[in-house]
């Protein structure tokens, strides 16, 4: 029963992320290269949502990297594998690259922001993301 729904499980850890992520940045975040990009290719261009308050900033500003780890978490584990010395691999990995990602926001040598909250978060996720396969997989 389990490895009919596999690939169920693992493209819905991978694509859905992805997806609510992609939404998230076109609806809320139309300044950015990705919803510009979107705009190109579709036509549609959204005014953005401009709520102030806290969790509009979280969803504005943390939900999508967190949901972009937790599908790159996916991936690392697929590639990687199930076994629990391979999942330690893929959490190091992970969080090696999330890191990687901030700090290189930090030197202005990717675009984007450093924001620690950014990175605590993005470890959450990846957690999150690890005990759901861990759980899947026994």
């Amino acid at each position: 029963m389990k490895k009919k729904y596999s690939v169920l499980f693992w493209t819905a850890g991978i694509i859905l992320p992805l997806i609510a992520g992609l939404t998230i940045y076109i609806i809320f975040r139309p300044d950015t290269f990705i919803a510009e990009y979107f705009y190109e290719l579709t036509g549609y261009k959204s005014e953005g949502v401009k709520p102030n308050n806290p969790f509009y900033d979280f969803i504005k500003f943390h939900l999508c990297d967190m949901l972009w780890a937790f599908s790159f978490t996916f991936v690392c584990v697929l590639i990687m594998g199930t076994e629990k010395q391979h999942m330690l691999m893929s959490l190091g990995v992970c969080l090696a690259f999330e890191a990687l990602i901030e700090l290189l926001q930090k030197t202005y040598l990717m675009p984007g922001s450093f924001d620690i909250w950014d990175m605590v978060l993005e470890f959450f996720a990846t957690i999150i993301a690890m005990m759901l396969i861990n759980v899947w997989r026994k």
